[in-house]
């Protein structure tokens, strides 16, 4: 293939990402996220929203763990310029922190019941194997005591006695 027709290729192939490109709506990360934070469509999320702040309502959540949804509202005070100043009432989000704390001490006192746990089956475990050593040995002592004790004698066995070995005499008298 020639260069012109690689560079006429390339330039096809940059006009139809181009045109691609054209089409497609332009993404705003800032309006997906709020679509996302209100749970509503890219399209109402900003009347959504300036409803919301109509009605000085600034902070929505769910309640995941339960399953239900929760609204929690705190008085926003903004200044000619649309910042905000003061926000205030977030009593139920200091309600929510504080089970959230007392969530992770729980996961924190089973998670060292758990370590604590651990240790034991593994000093269980090495019992065990202490244990087992000790079987161990007892049956190889066992088996050298039975085959010591199957072995024949080395010893001479008696003798019989002279009183054996004299015919007996009979006497007629």
């Amino acid at each position: 293939m020639s260069k012109i027709a690689e560079f006429r290729q390339r330039q096809l192939k940059i006009a139809a990402e181009n045109a691609k490109k054209a089409n497609q709506a332009p993404v705003n990360p800032a309006l997906a996220l709020l679509a996302q934070l209100l749970n509503v469509p890219e399209e109402n999320a900003i009347v959504t929203a300036q409803k919301y702040i109509d009605e000085n309502i600034s902070f929505f959540a769910a309640d995941i763990a339960k399953g239900e949804d929760v609204t929690m509202t705190a008085k926003v005070e903004t200044n000619d310029q649309g910042e905000i100043t003061k926000i205030s009432d977030v009593d139920e989000l200091n309600a929510v922190k504080d089970d959230i704390e007392s969530s992770a001490d729980n996961v924190n006192e089973s998670a060292a019941n758990v370590d604590q746990a651990a240790d034991n089956v593994s000093l269980a475990a090495s019992d065990l194997a202490y244990t087992a050593d000790d079987i161990n040995n007892a049956t190889e002592t066992l088996k050298e005591a039975t085959t010591e004790l199957k072995k024949p004698s080395a010893a001479r066995k008696s003798s019989s006695s002279k009183k054996a070995k004299k015919p007996k005499s009979s006497s007629k008298k």
